[in-house]
């Protein structure tokens, strides 16, 4: 049968219904005021159902009179009565679950996340329950566990999906792409986990607003902000310590904010300490010294503000540093290397429900990755001097010569998106939107500086910087048949 109609026949029959009554809104927690992704909402009487999407927003349509149940892991459940004088915004609140069964074993029961249909979503309960290395817990590792994804090297934060490359992983972030995801070489995530909200993962079906992907998507939503109160929390652990505040800003509780810190002290665990070569002793003359020191920090900051129950407007800035350095020190001359690597990200992004079926999403975003590599060389000579009185031995230096070198290399994107969702009826959705994103590499400056007794020589040479542009335009369908067979298709052109 022609594919035209096959398609033809699906839109029509996901439309038939679309005189239905339609609602949509937000499922939030009831105390932190915090949007919750993968709430499921289950028709009573019916086998339909839907899940909020990674926004915490969600659509319903039906006829007449509707009641449904809605649920989420670590929450209590909620039935909700809709009716055709409903109003087409509609927030829900669900309170956080408090079990105490002393002596009871509770089994977590069958969650709606299905791998089979390949895509999951860690929620903020099943967050907190990550387990922790040396206090620290990370998602990326996490995620080895599940069907179909391997761990890379073993050990870093790395995976490979279905055979893939570790290299053929989209990573976004609150809307923006980020490349570098490790900190001292991929050992650990640069997701702090007191700031996450939401990790849903896409291994078979990628939607088509994130394009053609090889291997998987992973989609990362930070925490909007406890809204209701000021709260401090402090954590101390063996690899590092994080300090983190969120709370609202303003006395009608229309917006919030959250900043997490977080830093590690590996560089106060060192093999050997290092002295200068005039401070030691005769007796470690001919001693050579070598070291290695590293370290690393980040932070995530977060702003909302809800203008009304249809509009609001996000601010998420991300920042991570990694800073390596190597001593080594011999008889004649002093090496030092240091090797930093920067990660930056800002994403703007706006959230407008325009009525009870169209739902707009705008997004402007930043990202950069730098890395800076310096090479100090320092050559000097030691006389070495007897003093018979003392029987003891000094000596002087003399510096030979000195080298300086550095190269300096990264990349950084701007990008525009906007994302339409046009619900038409029966859980049926259209899905579209466009893309523009500027990307900037630049493979490598690189300067060195030579002096010695006579003179001084310096030199840069510079690779040609290269940029390009990726525009694109997708539209998409998500539609539930008969017995619950779910049907997502989608088209993305790039222009």
């Amino acid at each position: 049968m022609n594919l035209r109609l096959i398609t033809l026949i699906l839109v029509l029959y996901a439309c038939f219904p679309i005189c239905a009554q339609t609602i949509c809104g937000y499922v939030t927690d009831k105390n932190t005021g915090e949007r919750l992704p993968g709430a499921n909402f289950r028709e009573i009487g019916t086998f339909r159902g839907i899940s909020s999407d990674a926004n915490g927003f969600y659509c319903l349509s039906f006829q007449r009179e509707s009641s449904w149940i809605v649920s989420m892991i670590g929450y209590t459940s909620d039935t909700i009565m809709y009716t055709e004088s409903s109003s087409y915004t509609f927030t829900i609140e669900l309170k956080p679950l408090v079990v105490e069964l002393p002596g009871i074993d509770v089994v977590q029961a069958h969650s709606a996340n299905n791998f089979k249909e390949g895509k999951f979503t860690f929620s903020p309960i099943s967050l907190s329950r990550v387990p922790s290395l040396g206090g620290e817990r990370d998602i990326i590792k996490t995620l080895t566990v599940f069907p179909g994804i391997a761990g890379g090297n073993e050990g870093f934060s790395s995976f490979s999906v279905r055979g893939g490359g570790t290299d053929q992983n989209l990573f976004v972030l609150d809307g923006a792409h980020i490349y570098n995801t490790g900190h001292l070489f991929n050992f650990f995530s640069i997701f702090n986990s007191d700031a996450l909200k939401s990790v849903t993962i896409y291994k078979n079906y990628y939607p088509p607003r994130f394009g053609g992907r090889l291997s998987s998507v992973t989609d990362i939503q930070f925490r909007d902000g406890n809204n209701q109160k000021t709260e401090f929390k402090v954590d101390l652990g063996i690899i590092n310590s994080k300090i983190a505040i969120e709370g609202p800003l303003g006395r009608n509780n229309k917006t919030s904010y959250i900043l997490a810190m977080r830093s590690s002290y590996l560089d106060l665990f060192k093999t050997k300490k290092i002295k200068r070569f005039y401070d030691e002793k005769p007796s470690g003359f001919y001693d050579d010294v070598s070291d290695f020191g590293y370290t690393f920090a980040d932070f995530n900051f977060k702003v909302n503000h809800n203008f009304n129950s249809a509009n609001r407007i996000q601010l998420t800035l991300f920042g991570g540093a990694d800073y390596y350095k190597v001593w080594n020190i011999f008889y004649t001359s002093v090496d030092n290397t240091r090797f930093d690597r920067f990660n930056t990200l800002a994403s703007l992004k706006s959230f407008h429900l325009i009525d009870s079926r169209l739902f707009v999403e705008f997004i402007a975003s930043f990202n950069r990755q730098s890395n800076e590599i310096t090479e100090r060389n320092t050559m000097f000579w030691r006389d070495v001097v007897y003093h018979p009185e003392t029987r003891t031995f000094s000596y002087i230096p003399y510096l030979l010569s000195r080298n300086i070198s550095s190269e300096n290399s990264g990349l950084h994107d701007f990008s525009l998106e906007s994302h339409t969702t046009y619900n038409i009826g029966k859980n049926t959705a259209i899905k579209s939107g466009l893309s523009a994103i500027k990307h900037f590499y630049n493979p490598g400056i690189y300067a060195n500086t030579f002096s010695d007794t006579l003179a001084t020589i310096g030199k840069i040479l510079a690779e040609p910087a290269s940029e390009a542009t990726e525009m694109a335009l997708y539209s998409g369908i998500e539609t539930t048949l008969f017995f619950n067979l779910n049907i997502m298709g989608g088209q993305i052109v790039n222009v």
